[in-house]
């Protein structure tokens, strides 16, 4: 039985590391151009075909990211337009409500036999005045959702050409 100079390897086998005395398996085979340095051209074609894909992919992931961007920029574009028409359906809506109160109210005073001046008539007012109020109020925050929404799709497309743009320098990149 042979003694272990390595644990797990035999000291009657010979070392072929890179460090041995018998140099490696292939070390005694010549290149193509006549030299035992080993290697040749198709290492260094294969180097830039790595590069070359490692470019295209960094190209594909800037313009992949993008796209999925603008598709968000795009939705936020059109939750947009949605917020708007409801809002504009939310006024119109408060406006014949508005109507129906002041109707309402002018039937109720009518059936009692009051006239619309002093006090009934400035409860119409003021009735009328609320409603108008709760309109504008209406009416401004549909506005500030919309532009908040068209700043968001704004931000996603300033992210988008960001990302392409990250992606264009990372391939002039994988050359180096």
């Amino acid at each position: 039985m042979a003694s272990y100079d390595v644990p797990g390897r035999y000291s009657s086998q010979p070392n072929f590391g890179a460090n041995s005395q018998y140099g490696t398996p292939y070390s005694s085979i010549a290149s193509p151009n006549g030299s035992k340095t080993g290697g040749g051209g198709s290492g260094a074609g294969l180097s830039a075909m790595g590069g070359v894909y490692r470019a295209m992919g960094s190209i594909y992931s800037g313009y992949a990211t993008q796209k999925g961007y603008k598709a968000k920029a795009a939705a936020k574009e059109i939750e947009a337009g949605q917020t708007i028409e409801q809002g504009l359906w939310d006024q119109e809506r408060l406006n014949d409500e508005t109507r129906r109160t002041l109707a309402t109210q002018r039937m109720i005073f009518g059936q009692a036999g009051v006239t619309l001046e002093g006090a009934p008539e400035s409860l119409q007012r003021a009735t009328n005045e609320q409603y108008v109020l709760e309109r504008m109020m209406k009416a401004r925050n549909t506005r500030q959702a919309a532009e908040a929404m068209l700043a968001d799709a704004r931000e996603f497309r300033k992210a988008g050409q960001a990302a392409m743009n990250e992606g264009v320098l990372g391939a002039f990149g994988s050359f180096f």
